[in-house]
């Protein structure tokens, strides 16, 4: 590949990605008030797949791209650094326990089986890890925030109210910060 192609294909995945970045949390506002206006089970799975892969690859994405914005693209400085800041603020104040639950709930969407989170593994070895953390810290917190509530279900809705103010207040501070730029 000459150098001037390979940097062509580097400008354009970074467009791309932009995009793609922002369609995704475009969805999650979009689920946000879904889910909070009438629960809907495959809007609700939808919503935890699309929150925490946000807030695992989206802290990522934005420390890596606000520094490359030119020091001109005050529009996009701002955005991704508020962006970044909700992503930092939601991980700093939910407790561990809510995080494993919704990793544990994004987990049961994407596979059929949750082996990951199974002391025996198919080779029969035990596994007492998962992500550099201890199994049954995971489980106990899962325990605990499930038996929190009657059933997973309710702990699903509590989570989602207290997350939809969160993520409303997101979602307005940017429309704001794009007004801004239109002004």
């Amino acid at each position: 590949m000459e150098d001037e192609e390979f940097k062509y294909e580097y400008v354009k995945k970074g467009v791309v990605q932009e995009l793609q970045f922002l369609q995704w949390l475009h969805s999650l506002f979009i689920l946000n008030v879904e889910i909070n206006k009438e629960y809907n089970h495959n809007s609700a799975e939808l919503f935890i797949v699309k929150l925490v892969q946000f807030l695992k690859e989206g802290d990522e994405y934005c420390q890596n791209i606000i520094p490359k914005l030119p020091t001109s693209d005050i529009f996009k400085i701002q955005l991704f650094q508020r962006i970044l800041k909700f992503i930092e603020d939601f991980k700093e104040n939910i407790p561990l326990a809510e995080f494993d639950f919704l990793e544990y709930k994004r987990h049961t969407v994407c596979h059929i089986f949750q082996n990951g989170y199974e002391p025996v593994q198919r080779n029969l070895k035990v596994k007492t890890l998962l992500k550099n953390r201890e199994l049954s810290e995971i489980d106990n917190n899962l325990k605990d925030i499930i038996s929190s509530e009657k059933t997973e279900l309710d702990v699903q809705k509590k989570l989602f109210k207290k997350y939809y103010v969160l993520i409303e207040d997101l979602r307005t501070d940017l429309i704001y910060i794009e007004k801004q730029r239109d002004n």
